[in-house]
Order: structure tokens, then sequence, then C-alpha cells
């Protein structure tokens, strides 16, 4: 393979434009196509970086980003994933469990950035007993496909899984639709088969943004504010190994996949793992709406 890797990244939106950003600073990739459905949006990323502007992938490139809206991922990505391309699909991978069951390939990476936040990257390695999280944000008007567990709590429900070695045994989840049908707030606390007790909130319609995350171990408390990247445990201020941002740290992963020279840390089973957790989640929390 070339030492440059081909990169389109679809759907010129608001993520897809940090990944079009974080994707021509690389000095591993070149942007060659940013596609989108709707031409002006495209237009305007790809005369920001150089790249052309398309309404469809290009043939002959290496890797695909996927950041359109959830409910399109199968249908963008599974043709690249048939083919052999390698992908990098916005999180969730899927509105539904089954979608993603489809979507099954070794050349897929599902992203789950916080994985690669530099406060997670300075912490290392949890057995945690019991974590709080608190993943809140004033109302955006994106995203609006979907509800807030798969928009924002499924970020912390990838951590949980991450972290535990067992399955989840049980859990309890509130919400409130608040904007419209979907859920917009909602509280869930969990216990694993390994013992971990966890205690997850996400909100869309907060006054303040915050994302935490208290985690507590045998001897150890840690502190991840995921909004600014840093780490403390038991009083002391933790740093990564390197300066990078998270979207920087996860294109550096799936540049190495793509390559062959290391395996993607969020892979399939990941971020199936996470809609499946995430499925129990909204089960539970609509089942006694009249919505959905």
């Amino acid at each position: 393979m070339n030492p440059v890797i081909d990169v389109a990244v679809v759907g010129c939106g608001h993520m897809g434009s940090h990944h079009a950003r974080t994707v021509a600073r690389n000095p591993k990739c070149r942007l060659v196509a940013a596609v989108d459905v709707i031409p002006e949006r495209a237009q305007r990323l790809a005369s920001i970086y150089g790249a052309e502007a398309r309404s469809t992938v290009p043939d002959g490139v290496d890797a695909v980003i996927v950041a359109t809206p959830t409910a399109s991922h199968v249908d963008v990505a599974l043709p690249h994933l048939r083919e052999g391309r390698w992908c990098l699909v916005e999180k969730p991978l899927a509105p539904t469990v089954e979608d993603c069951r489809l979507m099954y390939a070794e050349t897929l990476a599902v992203g789950h950035v916080e994985r690669f936040n530099p406060a997670v990257r300075a912490i290392g390695a949890l057995q945690p007993r019991y974590l709080e999280a608190r993943r809140l944000g004033p109302a955006s008007g994106r995203s609006q496909d979907i509800d807030v567990v798969l928009d924002l709590m499924i970020h912390d429900i990838d951590l949980v899984l991450q972290w535990s070695q067992g399955e989840v045994v049980w859990l309890d989840a509130v919400g409130v639709a608040v904007l419209g049908e979907q859920i917009d707030t909602c509280s869930v606390r969990l216990r694993t088969e390994d013992g971990m007790t966890a205690s997850l909130v996400a909100s869309r319609v907060a006054k303040a943004p915050e994302r935490t995350l208290r985690v507590f171990e045998h001897g150890r408390y840690s502190f991840l504010d995921l909004r600014t990247g840093q780490a403390v445990r038991n009083g002391g201020t933790l740093t990564p190994d390197d300066s990078r941002d998270a979207l920087t740290a996860q294109l550096d992963a799936f540049v190495r996949a793509v390559k062959g020279e290391a395996p993607m840390p969020v892979n399939h089973r990941a971020g199936l793992r996470a809609v499946e957790l995430a499925d129990r989640i909204r089960a539970q929390l609509y089942q006694d709406l009249d919505v959905h």
C-alpha cells in the first residue's frame, strides 16, 4: 500500500467537517473527496481542503469515513465493506442490532471516539467497582433521528463495556421525551456479572454542558473530565503520552489498521455490543410511553 492513504469523507455536516479537517492535517492521509447528497455542503468542505466535491464515493479510495445520519449508515457503508474497503463509521454503528449484524466486516471501525480521549488514554486500564458518568448538553438540533441513548449515552455505554469483564445482568432506566417523541434525557443504573455498578446520566436539554466520569476501584478514585481531556487519580493529575486530541488519535489508529500495522481498537464487535446494550436500555425507557 502507498505510504499515504486516500480517504473520502461521506457526510459534510458537523462531524464530517471535523473528520475532514483531521484527515487533511494527517501526513499519512490525503482527503480526496467530500461526499454529500447536498452539493453545496460537499463543495464548501471540498473547497477548504482542496478535495473533490462528490455525490458518491470515487473509485480507488483506500478508506471511507461515514459521518451521515445514523439511519443511513448501513446503506452508505455496506457496499464498501462488501468490497473489502475500510470504513470508519460514526457512532452509533447503526440504529438497530439487526443492522449492526448486517454490517459485520473485518474492515469496519466504529467511531467511539471517547476511547481516544486524552483523559481516557492517560488513565489507562481500569477495573471499576462503581462508575458514575454524566454527559449533558443543551439542545443543538442535531441527531434528531435518534434518541439521547444512541446520540450521547452510547459513548459511556461503550466505556462501561470496555472496562467490564462481564455482561450486564441488571439495569433500571427512566427517561423523558421533552422536545418531541424521542427520549431527550435519561438516567440508567446497571450492574455487570463481575460486580461493577454504573450510573449513567445523559441529557441533550441541559442548561450547561458536562462530560465527566467518576471511577471507584479498590484503593483508587479517578475523575475524568472528557471535555477538557484532564484525568485525576487519587488527587494527582495524569497526562497521556502525547498531546493528540481524540479525533487525531482515532484517525491514527484507523490509518494503522488500514495499512495492516495494527488491529483497530474499536471494531465491529465493540459497535455491536454498545448498540445491544443501548437497545436493552431503550426497551425499558419506552415501555411505559406512548411514543416510539
